[in-house]
């Protein structure tokens, strides 16, 4: 049996089984939101870009907007407040305590700045204590002073500058709750996002190990010799040693691969892919057939070893022969009753990025509401291109057969209470 069709046999079982497996057809496609004329298009900017629908149903989006309203309408404080905190990260970083980063690339984890603050602190304290245990004898007491003496001095910058770091960071924070930006808040959609991430993984895994469980046992009651086994977060960078220039477009890493043995060979026989809702498929598809032109193109010049491991060639043939929707298979494990398949999703990762600083600057700040008029005149313009990529998807996955490689899954167990 091979994993879809293990996938089926759940299905028609589900009055058997607890968790709800479904594989979408076309009674999941929703033709609401194709935006064929202007007025679906402007209802649905004006309900869902609303500030308080995103403060309520998309935090981190309405944290991105009130942040530009703040350049814009404060661009010179905003900017002061952004300097003096980046002149001390680039202070630390001179003497050589922290690599800098700009102090935005921590916006949406502020936390981390005093966890590195305080981890470098007590690694300086740990190295001065280890040093001083050591200085045995006059022979290398010397070089250890002077290393003690320069440890002390880097302790001596970094708690000066972090006590300024930590004083400026929270003025800021206070400044950005003026707007309505909670950094509580903030932690909780990471924390909530992370929860579902790891739930979705949870859920993928035991049906997958389920499935590896069963075909093993059913190949030792036959007698047959082949072995099957489950790989999760497979980074594919590093399996091929793939190049800087080849890591824009691949798929970078794989949830997981199913993979079968027979004694001489490993195998791969699938490639399982865990998302949060249909519509991440639509991007991610492209990155997975770049993929497989990259593995048709491989020089085997080695065996590679992976683990416990060795692929070879003839280890990716049923990728290289076959097209993706023999080998690939997505999970998708949603948070709602419903499960529907809009063409507008392509949209939003193609052509049409909404909340750009233009849209922001009109909308937000001007209350110019031909902005909308514009973007929609992008759809139009483009709409040859969205039919297309939806087509392509369809074909690329069997959709409408039996055949179809998404499959939609509703865990049982509970969501945790939202965060706003």
């Amino acid at each position: 049996m091979n994993f879809k069709d293990y996938l089926h046999s759940r299905e028609q079982s589900l009055y058997k089984d607890p968790e709800n497996i479904e594989q979408i057809c076309e009674k999941n496609i929703c033709t609401k939101r194709d935006f064929d004329d202007y007025e679906s298009f402007y209802d649905f900017v004006m309900k869902h870009y609303e500030l308080k629908h995103l403060q309520e149903h998309n935090y981190i989006k309405f944290v991105k907007v009130m942040r530009n309203i703040m350049i814009i309408n404060h661009n010179d404080l905003y900017h002061e407040k952004i300097n003096n905190m980046n002149e001390i990260l680039l202070k630390l970083s001179e003497n050589n305590i922290l690599s800098y980063n700009d102090i935005t690339k921590f916006f949406y984890k502020i936390e981390n700045i005093n966890k590195i603050l305080e981890e470098k602190k007590n690694i300086i304290d740990l190295t001065i204590l280890n040093i001083r245990e050591i200085i045995t004898n006059d022979l290398n007491k010397y070089k250890l002073l002077f290393s003690i003496n320069n440890l002390v001095y880097k302790l001596s910058i970094l708690e000066k500058y972090g006590k300024k770091l930590k004083y400026l960071v929270k003025d800021y924070l206070l400044w950005e709750s003026k707007f309505g930006i909670d950094h509580t808040l903030i932690k909780a959609n990471n924390h909530k996002r992370t929860y579902l991430g790891l739930r979705s993984e949870s859920y993928t895994n035991n049906i997958v190990m389920s499935y590896i469980n069963e075909m093993n046992k059913i190949n030792e009651e036959n007698k047959n010799n082949i072995q099957y086994f489950y790989e999760k977060n497979i980074d594919v960078i590093k399996l091929f040693n793939i190049d800087a220039l080849g890591r824009q477009r691949i798929k970078g890493e794989l949830d997981g691969i199913i993979i079968s043995y027979d004694g001489t060979v490993y195998k791969i026989e699938y490639i399982i892919e865990v998302k949060s809702s249909v519509k991440a498929t639509f991007e991610d598809i492209r990155k997975i057939i770049y993929l497989k032109k990259f593995i048709s193109g491989f020089e085997w010049k080695n065996e590679i070893i992976y683990e416990n491991y060795v692929f070879t060639k003839e280890s990716f043939e049923k990728i290289i022969d076959n097209e993706l929707k023999e080998w690939c298979v997505y999970m998708c494990v949603i948070n709602d009753e419903k499960c529907v398949i809009e063409k507008s999703n392509i949209y939003f990762y193609t052509v049409l990025k909404i909340l750009d600083n233009n849209f922001i600057q009109k909308f937000y700040v001007e209350k110019d509401e031909s902005i909308i008029k514009e973007k929609y005149n992008i759809v139009m313009n483009n709409m040859d291109l969205i039919n297309n990529l939806f087509n392509e998807w369809k074909e690329n996955t069997g959709f409408g057969g039996m055949g179809c490689n998404i499959f939609v899954g509703k865990p049982s167990f509970p969501l945790p209470p939202h965060p706003i």
